[in-house]
């Protein structure tokens, strides 16, 4: 038999698998594939339920009322703006969440919010492009009444066929569990909400065999330590998933060899990552540099998200210069009448991930602010790391207006354009608030700082708890994605209207 060292066995039975998987530490290509399919199926079903429901408008539309009815010729023209529609909500609405391991009571909601969603943005995309049928809302509204209706039914049988195959082991991973008796339930637990699996057995690490007819969680318990591998040679596995005393190497590294010659992939769990405070999502095994290594991180963004992030970023920062510059100038005179000086006051601030960056905003206050903050410390109504101070004397006249509209702000562009910040993230800290930050505190610059967020939108003249600014920052990066962004954005404009800026 081929012998291992431990660690290049561990490493050979995961070394294919793909990087930064929610969930276990590695996802097998069986597994990606039933994603891709599913996916795949819930588009389909989606187009065919559009389909379905433009149909039925315009062959029973007439016979309901004579207000509804409407031709395939007159329709020609929205098809277009509807496939537009779709397309934009079907990735913002994360496809790859699975079906499964939904409730029908989630896939209804889901749906509703989805067809909702769509009709305001069809609406609009009918504005935009002067569709002839902007004006026909009673047609629009029930087609997207009843793709609403379609779709709800339409993944619940979905779910339901799919289930049903998994049940059957047409489509699951046969997968194997070796564990020790105490922890065989709470593995066995684990998997349950786990839709592309099927345990069909268990084995005892600490049990040399097992009597018959012998059950865990409904599940059999097919063999001890000594014939471990005997059972896993004749039994039909796709996978084994092994929790067990690694302190045993040279057992190990004999298990790990025959499974390797059987071709079978295996999930091991490591004792001091399963110890950790048990928040990372994203473990995997890697290549860095050549070197193989366990790599595992508290949150991990989709890249192509990420990509149109910033596209949106550079396209809005441009936008935004060209706003910003005529309001400049108008604002620039009194300010500098009240307030000899720069214009534009620069400051260090603290980046992604500690990144040093100059931030950019007019100058609201009077020369020497900085210094006369440190007088000022003791009036600090804030709770923690941050200064604010209601009636500051530091600010003038002009700055009390440019802070309460957010004018002040509009150099900032200029960050997000050369990629210090993003529109939408998280407020940078100054260096004082930075050397004092505790660790918890660093998770809040995972991601770019912001020229707005979730806590200028959440009442954050109200917010005098530094703790709960971090709370809110967490909140944001931890479910981030470009639908939150956009929020985020309209709630920003809505602040700014009505004037609950900065004070």
């Amino acid at each position: 038999m081929k012998k291992h060292p431990f660690g290049y066995s561990l490493w050979l039975m995961t070394a294919e698998m793909p990087t930064f998987k929610k969930g276990d530490f590695m996802t097998d290509i069986l597994n990606n594939t039933l994603k891709r399919i599913q996916t795949a199926l819930v588009f389909l079903i989606d187009v065919i339920s559009i389909f379905a429901a433009v149909a039925a408008v315009v062959t029973f539309g007439a016979r309901i009322d004579p207000a509804l009815a409407v031709s395939w010729q007159e329709v020609k023209s929205l098809l277009l703006q509807i496939a537009f529609t779709f397309l934009l909500l079907f990735f913002l609405f994360s496809p790859t969440r699975n079906v499964i391991s939904r409730s029908y009571k989630r896939i209804f909601i889901v749906r509703f919010l989805f067809n909702l969603a769509g009709l305001l943005v069809l609406n609009t995309v009918m504005f935009i492009a002067d569709s002839p049928l902007v004006d026909r809302r009673a047609v629009i509204l029930l087609m997207v009444a009843l793709n609403c209706l379609f779709m709800i039914v339409l993944h619940s049988l979905l779910k339901l066929i799919l289930t049903s195959k998994i049940k059957s082991r047409v489509l699951a991973t046969l997968t194997a569990v070796y564990t020790t008796e105490k922890n065989a339930e709470k593995i066995i637990g684990s998997f349950g909400s786990d839709w592309s699996r099927k345990i069909i057995g268990v084995a005892l690490y600490d049990r040399e065999s097992v009597g018959e007819l012998e059950k865990i969680c409904d599940v059999d318990v097919k063999a001890g330590r000594s014939d471990f591998i005997d059972w896993v040679r004749r039994e039909s596995v796709d996978e084994v998933f092994i929790d067990i005393d690694l302190k045993d190497e040279k057992y190990i590294s004999d298990i790990l060899a025959e499974l390797e010659l059987m071709g079978i992939t295996v999930h091991i769990t490591v004792p001091f990552i399963s110890k950790s405070s048990g928040a990372n999502e994203h473990r995997s095994f890697s290549y860095v540099n050549g070197h193989p290594t366990l790599t595992y991180a508290l949150k991990v963004h989709d890249r192509l998200g990420l990509v149109i992030k910033r596209l949106f970023d550079i396209a809005c920062a441009l936008v935004g210069i060209v706003v910003s510059v005529p309001i400049i100038l108008i604002v620039a005179i009194p300010l500098l009448i009240e307030s000899p000086g720069p214009l534009f006051f620069a400051q260090k601030r603290i980046g992604k991930n500690g990144r040093v960056f100059k931030m950019y905003k007019l100058r609201s206050m009077c020369v020497g602010a900085d210094d006369m903050k440190k007088q000022l410390a003791d009036k600090n109504e804030m709770q923690g790391l941050m200064f604010k101070m209601k009636d500051d004397p530091r600010i003038t006249r002009v700055g009390k207006f440019i802070r309460k509209t957010s004018i002040d702000e509009l150099p900032q562009f200029i960050n997000i354009l050369l990629g210090d910040m993003s529109l939408v993230g998280t407020r940078p800290p100054t260096l004082d608030e930075y050397n004092q930050y505790m660790s918890h505190h660093k998770r809040r610059l995972s991601l770019k700082p912001g020229l707005t967020g979730l806590w200028q939108v959440s009442g954050r003249n109200d917010i005098t708890d530094f703790e709960e600014v971090v709370r809110l920052d967490l909140k944001y990066i931890d479910n981030w994605n470009l639908l939150l962004d956009i929020k985020i954005l309209f709630k920003t404009v809505a602040v700014v209207f009505a004037r609950k800026g900065s004070e």
